[in-house]
């Protein structure tokens, strides 16, 4: 169905991934209830005598009742049956591969460095398989010897896999020894996206963006984010949520707010679906960062200046262009920088030719200085310098 595993490479489309994902742990779920009634046993009883001790799951070794044997010999079937379902490695043929940045932020909320160039993942859902397979292009599994069940109200399978990936392996070793390794926004806003895929919390309902971490996972990248707040990308505060074992559970809240005025809550790109759909619903627009950046890069500006031939005075205005891309120019415009939809024109160039246009006087000076960021953030420097001048020289008619 999805290619050949009986030389345990597994090859997919880039479509295929995520059905691939469900079918996998549905199938892998459903192989977990047979065994529990094979062995006769009750699901809320089994997590009582599991342990974990990464990467591996096993029976407590002081459990040793008949029904702790029965738990025993089903996670060794379970395995077992596993090295029949799952292939070796699964490859996406035609994937290309996030940024460094976005896989050091997922490994920092997901997964662990096993060596010098293996990290491993363990997941109880379909979803962040097919993230990884979206991320890294290939995974191999680990299903045939730490497949298991976790049960916390309702059956889980638990399946591991790993990457190799010796470059986020080295650069992550430098962010978690305390070192800043990213430059642009771009850079910044893919870390914090494989971070909120990986433990984050989108509500596009209440506006919220959040991670999850304990106190250890959280102090080696805090620098990262306090580097963010310095730039003045968002603000954020950090609340012990609770306190389990001695431990404490930390949740970190984003300012949408602040994100906002930035522009960085635009160059943020999740690929887990509903934390996707979420940020979108708190954005207000559809578009993507590509899509931004797309109308951006054909943006065309231009100073123009009219003498009163009565009074002598002189008013001056920036009429801002666009020749491409006029639905997403308007959504733009419209749902982004928040300009009425009366003072967005569609225009005729000739020859059949249209532009969208905004007229831009000393009073709506804001639409210019939001762009302006936007143009900061994507790094258009020869867009950002022109309107710059034309910002300056509209602020000095206001004088």
């Amino acid at each position: 169905m999805y290619g050949c595993v009986l030389l345990r490479v597994l090859r997919l489309r880039g479509q295929s991934v995520d059905q691939y994902a469900r079918d996998l742990f549905t199938e892998v779920r459903n192989l977990i209830d047979k065994l529990v009634q094979k062995y006769g046993l009750r699901l809320d009883s089994i997590r009582s005598h599991i342990e974990y001790s990464r990467p591996r799951y096993f029976v407590k070794e002081e459990s040793s009742s008949e029904r702790a044997i029965a738990v025993g010999s089903l996670l060794d079937e379970l395995r077992s049956r596993c090295r029949e379902i799952l292939p070796e490695r699964i490859v996406v043929e035609d994937c290309s591969k996030r940024s460094l940045a976005y896989r050091i932020g997922l490994i920092l909320a997901d997964g662990y460095v096993a060596d010098d160039a293996k990290i491993v993942f363990s997941t109880t859902n379909y979803t962040l398989l097919a993230i990884l397979l979206k991320s890294f292009g290939e995974v191999y599994v680990k299903g045939a010897s730490t497949a298991c069940v976790m049960v916390t109200g309702e059956v889980k399978p638990v399946l591991s896999f790993h990457v190799l990936d010796r470059d986020a392996v080295r650069l992550m070793g430098r962010v978690i020894g305390g070192e800043v390794p990213f430059n642009s926004a771009i850079e910044f806003a893919d870390f914090l996206s494989g971070l909120i895929d990986g433990d984050g919390t989108v509500d596009g309902f209440r506006s919220v963006i959040r991670l999850w971490c304990c106190e250890e996972k959280l102090r080696r990248f805090l620098h990262v984010l306090e580097e963010c707040s310095r730039r003045g990308y968002f603000d954020y505060v950090v609340r012990v949520d609770e306190v389990r074992d001695g431990s404490k559970l930390l949740r970190v809240d984003f300012s949408e707010q602040s994100m906002r005025e930035s522009c960085f809550l635009y160059l943020l790109e999740l690929l887990h679906p509903e934390k996707s759909s979420a940020l979108k619903r708190i954005r207000g627009t559809y578009l993507s960062r590509d899509s931004v950046a797309r109308v951006l890069s054909h943006l065309n500006i231009r100073f123009v200046e009219k003498v009163n031939p009565f009074t002598g005075g002189v008013s001056r205005r920036i009429e801002l262009r666009f020749t491409k891309y006029r639905d997403e120019v308007i959504e733009f415009l419209t749902q982004v920088l928040g300009i009425p939809r009366d003072r967005v024109k569609v225009r005729s160039l000739g020859s059949g030719r249209k532009c969208v246009a905004v007229s831009v006087s000393r009073y709506h000076v804001d639409w210019c200085l939001k762009i302006l960021k936007f143009l900061e953030k994507f790094n258009l420097r020869s867009r950002l310098e022109k309107l710059s001048e034309g910002v300056r020289l509209l602020s000095e008619d206001l004088t």
